[in-house]
């Protein structure tokens, strides 16, 4: 098991396996994926940059329609989840002032 971990093989293995089950969470095929890597320049569909954490982008869904959006690096993706469930309150409190 070693021997696999250090070349690196046994990593890039399972990140295709991670991406494999990613996809077919959303209904995506591999090609529809690599789609949406090229047309967003292989960069988060809402800061424009390259995800720095080194992981693979997210694939951003609506979480009532299932409908895919687009990739987002991780912080992004964190941010839009905390926004989707606070929106109304805020839009709610900022409306008051």
């Amino acid at each position: 098991m070693r021997e696999r971990r250090a070349d690196g093989r046994y990593a890039e293995q399972q990140k295709g396996y991670r991406l494999a089950h990613r996809l077919r969470q959303f209904g995506l095929t591999p090609a529809e994926h690599a789609a949406l890597v090229e047309a967003q320049g292989g960069t988060c569909a809402m800061c424009h940059q390259a995800c720095t954490t080194g992981r693979q982008l997210a694939v951003d869904h609506d979480h009532r329609t299932g409908r895919v959006r687009g990739l987002l690096c991780n912080p992004c993706n964190r941010a839009l989840g905390t926004y989707e469930r606070v929106r109304e309150a805020a839009e709610a409190y900022l409306a008051e002032r």
